[in-house]
């Protein structure tokens, strides 16, 4: 049976977690009992967890002149991931997230985009033939939102980021982000309710399952 062939245009990112009795308050110092690294971002996410599928996976990301670049990119290609449009970015840090997480789970997490940010239609254009051997392509708001149009010249018109939500055919929103759909705040427990309003307003179909590297 033929693999599918799935095209990854996105982030990467190196997770600096540190796991600490409680949150700290602005200005305190507070030691952490322990430390882990690992390897995330939006898009390096889906791409690992497409290969962990079956698919055959090429990735189009950025990464910097740093000490993160090189794992990110091994990172990928442990998983058979094609890594030939990941490139480096001289004088740019990797995309790193420094995260907080206290004892009962909940976290605090800042985004460093770097290499990240720089991603731009010039390295989808550069990409492209590999991407029109894609059957499916991934997308994400964690790079460029003017990437995303460049990508409509990839097979089965591929969703730009600047058309409307109801084009899409999944939308997964976090937590945070549904104050932009909904006027009120939603807690985790209402998910189940969520949902059907998300699809009657067009913003999705689906809710598929979440991956991490």
């Amino acid at each position: 049976m033929r693999r599918p062939r799935i095209g990854v245009v996105g982030s990467n990112m190196v997770d600096l977690i540190a796991y600490a009795p409680r949150m700290p308050v602005i200005g305190e110092t507070l030691e952490a009992p322990s430390f882990e690294m690992g390897f995330g971002g939006k898009g390096a996410n889906q791409a690992v967890a497409a290969a962990k599928l079956g698919a055959s996976v090429v990735m189009v990301s950025k990464v910097g002149d740093d000490m993160f670049a090189r794992g990110t990119v091994d990172n990928l290609a442990s998983f058979g991931i094609d890594t030939t449009h990941v490139h480096r970015m001289k004088g740019r840090s990797s995309g790193v997230a420094p995260i907080v997480v206290d004892p009962t789970g909940a976290n605090a997490i800042l985004i460093i985009k770097g290499a990240n940010a720089d991603l731009s239609p010039a390295d989808v254009d550069e990409a492209a033939e590999a991407l029109k051997s894609c059957d499916l392509i991934l997308l994400q708001l964690e790079v460029p939102l003017d990437h995303q149009t460049g990508c409509t010249g990839a097979p089965d018109g591929v969703w730009p980021a600047t058309s409307t939500e109801s084009d899409c055919t999944t939308v997964t929103v976090n937590l945070h982000r549904t104050h932009s759909c909904f006027p009120h705040p939603i807690r985790p427990s209402a998910a189940p309710r969520v949902k059907p309003r998300v699809q009657a307003r067009g913003l999705g179909k689906g809710s598929p399952p979440t991956a991490r590297n």
